[in-house]
């Protein structure tokens, strides 16, 4: 229990349907990804030890964790939660539970009628869903290694359209290919009804670094642009 407990935070801010003092926990429950992205943590991984660490977390594991938290990030450090094999079981023990949780997708190797799977025990529910797309879809690899932009931007398009609807983010870290296209972006964003969130990173690989005359003007971290603004 002790180890449990040194993951959890308090969540706060406006921008998510958590309580103020729920317990939140950002869990890598694979260690396996598709895509090859230049500063990601797995691919220090790989260059230090030849490989990622780690295992598929069960689905009877990961329900041990549902007494003990409020809200789940399926965000990764090393992985995208997309390559769990039973993420579908996972996203409806958080709904039955009556749990929340953000999805942090960025690999785009599953199909279509697994994203429907997925967008309809996630739509009506507190679970959202941030798609990985820096920049316009056909330039999103330019970072994304091995990504498909334009098939995730599609199926962000697909969850838009839900029905009860589904949270729905646009992640947008900002690279020196993409800094001039945050407007159009941002309004395609609007026109589909998501949140446009850009993120100012700190971290950029050789040559992708945003000029420093436009980054000076930026927020450093998230900024969220909401579609009724």
């Amino acid at each position: 229990m002790t180890e449990i407990l040194n993951f959890y935070n308090r969540s706060h801010g406006p921008k998510d349907q958590r309580k103020p003092g729920s317990r939140n926990i950002n869990m890598d429950i694979t260690n396996r990804c598709t895509l090859a992205c230049q500063t990601c943590e797995r691919n220090w991984h790989i260059f230090k030890k030849g490989k990622v660490e780690g295992e598929i977390l069960s689905v009877s594991d990961f329900e041990k964790y549902i007494p003990w938290f409020d809200h789940f990030d399926f965000c990764g450090q090393v992985s995208d939660p997309s390559m769990h094999p039973e993420f579908d079981k996972i996203l409806e023990l958080v709904v039955k539970n009556d749990k929340s949780a953000d999805v942090h997708n960025t690999a785009s190797q599953r199909p279509e009628k697994w994203y429907r799977r997925m967008f309809d025990i996630s739509a009506g529910t507190r679970i959202a869903w941030y798609f990985g797309i820096d920049g316009l879809p056909k330039d999103s690899h330019k970072y994304r290694t091995r990504q498909d932009g334009q098939k995730l931007f599609d199926m962000m398009s697909i969850a838009a359209e839900y029905d009860p609807k589904i949270i729905i983010y646009w992640k947008y870290i900002i690279f020196k290919y993409n800094q001039n296209d945050i407007e159009v972006c941002k309004q395609t964003a609007k026109d589909l009804g998501v949140i446009f969130n850009t993120v100012n990173s700190r971290r950029h690989p050789p040559g992708l670094r945003p000029d420093d005359e436009f980054t000076s003007k930026l927020a450093m971290d998230n900024t969220y642009f909401y579609p009724n603004d």
